[in-house]
């Protein structure tokens, strides 16, 4: 397995779109649309589950419980596509 490290996000391909995961509460500090977004950002910038967790200000576990969630297969897809775009890193 090759290291991966971060390549700034305007010398990596864009982010696949992604429809975000149906939340029954729409909260202003939960999984917004843009949160899950800037979750698969970060997770893509940094490759840190970890990191990009704290980067949009949510638990890590709550990231886990998300991409389990009904409806999360656009999420899931978007989590890791992310990693791939990192150095050191091909599709094949």
């Amino acid at each position: 397995m090759q290291n991966r490290v971060p390549v700034k996000r305007e010398e990596r391909p864009a982010l696949p779109d992604f429809t975000p995961v149906p939340r029954r509460n729409n909260r202003h500090d939960g999984w917004t649309p843009e949160r899950q977004r800037a979750f698969i950002e970060a997770l893509a910038d940094t490759g840190s589950v970890t990191r990009a967790a704290a980067m949009v200000n949510m638990a890590q576990a709550n990231c886990y419980t998300l991409r389990r969630a009904d409806g999360a297969e656009c999420f899931r897809g978007g989590w890791v596509a992310g990693p791939w775009l990192m150095k050191g890193e091909s599709s094949g």
